[in-house]
This record gives structure tokens, sequence and C-alpha cells, in this order.
């Protein structure tokens, strides 16, 4: 499933991993969180509710481009660069990766809106 990133003016479109959290987030869109910057290579915020989590395969590690759900939650990130060290485990469930247009998600001083919600 394609989903609609917006921050600010700027509009791009990740992928929707297959898996059961994926869905459950799907079923909540559209959602509006606030994200801060986080360690110069991620946004950062919460969800409005936890998701359910049924994935036993979380992962510590994480490529840019990845929009990631860390439970118990409701923490959502968008990771824009690989820098610094893995995160703790259990780890993260991957929701999906952004389809192109990262520099979106950089230089934000503060917080930042981002809107994700279903394409078509």
């Amino acid at each position: 499933m394609k989903v609609a990133l917006r921050v600010g003016d700027t509009t791009t479109q990740a992928t929707l991993t297959d898996n059961a959290t994926a869905r459950a987030f799907a079923t909540t869109l559209p959602v509006t969180v606030e994200m801060s910057d986080m360690l110069e290579r991620e946004l950062y915020g919460a969800l409005p509710e936890p998701l359910p989590v049924a994935e036993k395969n979380r992962q510590t590690d994480y490529q840019a481009g990845q929009l990631v759900y860390w439970p118990p939650g409701p923490g959502l990130a968008v990771y824009y660069k690989h820098a610094g060290p893995p995160v703790p485990a259990p780890g993260m469930v991957v929701l999906g990766t952004i389809d192109g247009g990262l520099d979106a998600f950089t230089g934000h001083d503060g917080t930042a809106k981002v809107t994700i919600d279903r394409t078509g």
C-alpha cells in the first residue's frame, strides 16, 4: 500500500511493509504527527495511540528511508540518514520505506508536522 507523507509544502510517498503492525497503522490514517529531529538522523514523534505489535523479529539497525514504529509506543520515526549506533533492544518494527525525497525530512528547527494518508 502506498501512503503520502506531507511535511510543510512538500509531499513524498512511501510503500508500507506487509506486516500486521503496518496494516494496523494503515487503519489509523490519516494521521498528523508533530515530529522533532533526533540525533541528526531522524524525525521522531508520538502517534495519538499505540499500535498493536505482532512482529517478533524487530530490528535494532535501520536504513535511511525507513518509516518505523517503536513499541510499546507510540513512537514513529522517519530515518533520513544512517548515522550513529543501532537502536536499543528489543528494537523497532519497519512500517514502510520512503520512495524518494528524503530531503523533506531534514533541516527542521524545532518541530515539523508530518501528515500521513493513503494515496489514491
